[in-house]
């Protein structure tokens, strides 16, 4: 091989080498700075993040709207509990008639025991005492009764379901 061409395919090795380094070393560059956008991003998105759940801990925290909204159809729930009557298979309803204050209202002076009854259903306790018969009836978180004379005297006295 002639010296000029050994010269020449040796400059362009080095030329070939030293392009290869400086290309390596721009890639090296860039890949760090990759590396650092990267921790950047990830730690831009955590904080991002952490606002989104303060901002929804701060919307839905103390008395906002829908726990208004809580509360109150919960108190309508226990409203509506409180007038549910429980019915057992195998078991006759209970008596609910009692509560219903329209029937209370066709309760009058002097009507006789079996009349009551007829009305209001029957009581859930009966008991006697000098001469006169007391209709208790109760449940459901309320009371009433009917106090009824001896003999043809008839119901004497009321008091409606409370």
């Amino acid at each position: 091989m002639h010296k000029n061409t050994k010269i020449l395919l040796t400059s362009f090795f080095v030329v070939f080498l030293i392009t290869t380094y400086f290309i390596y070393l721009e890639f090296t560059q860039l890949n760090i700075s990759l590396e650092s956008n990267n921790a950047s991003l990830k730690s831009n998105e955590e904080e991002l993040s952490n606002k989104i759940i303060a901002s929804n801990l701060d919307r839905y925290s103390g008395d906002s709207k829908l726990e208004k909204e809580i509360r109150e159809l919960s108190k309508k729930i226990d409203a509506l509990e409180k007038n549910t009557y429980k019915v057992e298979i195998g078991k006759p309803p209970p008596n609910v008639q009692w509560m219903d204050l329209k029937n209370w209202r066709k309760v009058k002076a002097g009507m006789y025991e079996d009349s009551v009854i007829k009305i209001l259903g029957q009581p859930t306790k009966r008991s006697a005492s000098a001469g006169q018969v007391t209709l208790s009836y109760f449940g459901y978180g309320k009371s009433a009764s009917v106090t009824v004379g001896p003999l043809m005297v008839g119901v004497i006295s009321w008091r409606e379901p409370t």
